[in-house]
C-alpha cells in the first residue's frame, strides 16, 4: 500500500514547486514541515501573510455574493502567485473559524 509519504518521496528530485494555501494554519504547518523536510520547494499563505515576506498575504476565506470585486481580486492575485512562483502542484488547507459564515 502506497502512503501519502511514498508520494511524496515520488516528487524529490523533480521540479515541483508546492503552493501551501493556508501554510500557517494548523494542518498547513504540519504540511509546510513535511515539505522543509523531504526538502521539496513551496511557497506558502495566509490571510495575513508575514512581514518577513516568507508567506505570502492571500484572504481567500472573505468572500460573499456582495462582493464579486474582491473576490475577482483574490482570484488575480492567486494566478499571479502561481504563474511567478512556477506552481506545479498546489494544497488547500484553507480555513476558518469562528467567523460568521461558519453558521450559515
Amino acid at each position: 500500500t502506497t502512503t501519502p509519504a511514498d508520494e511524496m518521496n515520488e516528487y524529490q528530485g523533480s521540479n515541483t514547486k508546492v503552493l501551501v494555501l493556508g501554510g500557517t494554519g494548523f494542518v498547513g504547518r504540519h504540511v509546510t514541515n513535511i515539505l522543509e523536510r523531504k526538502n521539496i520547494p513551496y511557497v506558502a499563505t495566509s490571510t495575513k501573510g508575514s512581514q518577513d515576506g516568507t508567506i505570502i498575504a492571500l484572504n481567500l476565506t472573505e468572500s460573499d455574493d456582495s462582493n464579486s470585486d474582491a473576490d475577482d481580486a483574490a482570484i488575480r492575485k492567486l494566478l499571479d502567485i502561481y504563474q511567478t512562483n512556477e506552481i506545479t502542484a498546489i494544497i488547500s488547507t484553507v480555513g476558518s473559524i469562528f467567523t460568521e459564515h461558519d453558521y450559515e
